[in-house]
């Protein structure tokens, strides 16, 4: 009766705070959205014109001017053009832009684009790469791992790939293909093939890696270069050769500890495995980082790991005292030697002393180490919104809903103690 009575307590004090106050408070203008979309304007045939396409925002309904920078990079990130304007937008409306990037020549690009407000940097948005005129690229690029000495275990790859032309062209072409350790982003081998392709042939080469003599995770890097300049580049996912304990699944979870509906602190979930069956001994390091790479807190375990089941494992990285952005690296270590790295996509943590949450720093994540596995593609990132909207009984699930949480993450924090 005693809790009955504290519950609904809780509620009718809930009720009288503002909704406004329960929600994050992040007022900073976003990008709601960010593209582009090419076009032809010489009518040859082939996309030279570039516009970039975006929807700032406000939360909460706010509005002010923001100043937008677009720029144009290579593939390889060297600045070939970028425009700048100023507009005033409202965060009840609907604001839909087009900035024109200019007619380019034939080569790989990608948009940049930086949202400022009150002369800061507040939010960066990246667009996919994209092909500008007449160039040749991969129409399929593959890898297969193979069993060179027959010990159940992959030690080998080779890589399979079909240059193409666009239309009827054809032309002399060069192919790299490089071999990288997924541990040091260091390359370990590579293979340069020239080829003389025709548009309207199906032209499939493959070019044998052999075996690796270091078990570990590797990605190959396929550039195919034509006249001198790279024409497209394909990475492959992650993989393993050899025998050695890897992260089959890694995740996180953030949670409230002190029930002011922020949350201020993150566990790390994971499930770390040997290949066929195999078993022994392993170290887990977990790092959390603030975005610009400081690292806030390690922690680490030793575990016993058997190939043959499922072992899940989970790691406090405890709470944080500044409202941001954060992300965890995990690293396995096997006989003193590191065997498997995850980074986390960014996540926000709020403090409630400090929570006006910054987005002027982006996260450095690895995408190629974070999906280190072909089969570990699990990227659970947060959805939490910046505003909460509710009203009537959607602020009563809202407070039942918080009670449930805060009972579920004392009976973990019970069973963890």
């Amino acid at each position: 009766m005693r809790k009955n009575i504290f519950w609904a307590f809780c509620l009718l004090v809930i009720i009288q705070i503002p909704i406004n106050e329960i929600a994050a408070t992040n007022t900073q203008p976003y990008f709601y959205s960010f593209g582009y979309t090419t076009s032809d304007s010489d009518s040859d045939g082939f996309d030279d014109l570039v516009e970039a396409l975006f929807d700032p925002d406000y939360p909460e309904g706010g509005s002010g001017n923001i100043t937008i920078v677009i720029s144009l990079l290579t593939h390889a990130g060297n600045l070939i053009h970028d425009v700048s304007e100023n507009y005033l937008i409202n965060g009840t409306e609907y604001d839909y832009f087009t900035l024109d990037i200019g007619s380019h020549p034939a080569g790989q690009y990608f948009l940049f684009g930086e949202l400022f407000y009150n002369s800061a940097l507040v939010d960066t948005k990246t667009t996919s790469t994209f092909r500008l005129g007449l160039l040749p690229y991969f129409f399929d690029f593959d890898y297969r791992k193979y069993d060179k000495n027959d010990d159940d275990i992959d030690d080998s790859v080779r890589v399979d790939y079909d240059p193409d032309f666009p239309s009827n062209q054809s032309g002399q072409i060069t192919v790299i293909i490089t071999l990288y350790s997924a541990i040091t982003q260091l390359p370990v081998l590579n293979i340069s093939s020239n080829h003389i392709i025709e548009g309207y042939e199906a032209d499939t080469f493959i070019v044998d890696l052999g075996e690796i003599k270091y078990p570990g995770g590797y990605y190959i890097v396929g550039e195919l270069l034509y006249e001198a300049e790279v024409a497209d580049i394909f990475t492959t996912t992650t993989f393993r050769l050899g025998l050695l304990p890897f992260f089959y699944d890694f995740d996180y979870i953030t949670y409230d500890s002190d029930d002011d509906w922020l949350d201020d602190g993150v566990n790390a979930n994971f499930d770390p495995d040997f290949p066929s069956g195999h078993s022994g001994y392993v170290g887990v390091y977990i790092d959390l980082y603030a975005s610009g790479r400081t690292l806030i807190n390690t922690v680490s375990e030793r575990y016993y790991l058997d190939g043959n089941s499922y072992d899940d494992f989970s790691l406090d990285l405890g709470t944080v005292n500044t409202t941001g952005q954060y992300y965890l690296l995990a690293e396995m270590v096997f006989n003193t030697t590191s065997s498997d790295i995850v980074i986390s996509p960014s996540f926000n943590l709020y403090s409630s002393s400090n929570n006006s949450l910054s987005t002027s720093e982006t996260t450095p994540t690895d995408e190629k180490t974070f999906s280190y596995l072909e089969h570990s593609g699990r990227k659970r990132g947060e959805t939490k919104s910046d505003t909460i909207d509710v009203s009537g009984f959607e602020l009563f699930s809202l407070v039942a809903t918080g009670i449930f949480l805060s009972g579920l993450i004392w009976r973990r924090k019970k069973f963890q103690d």
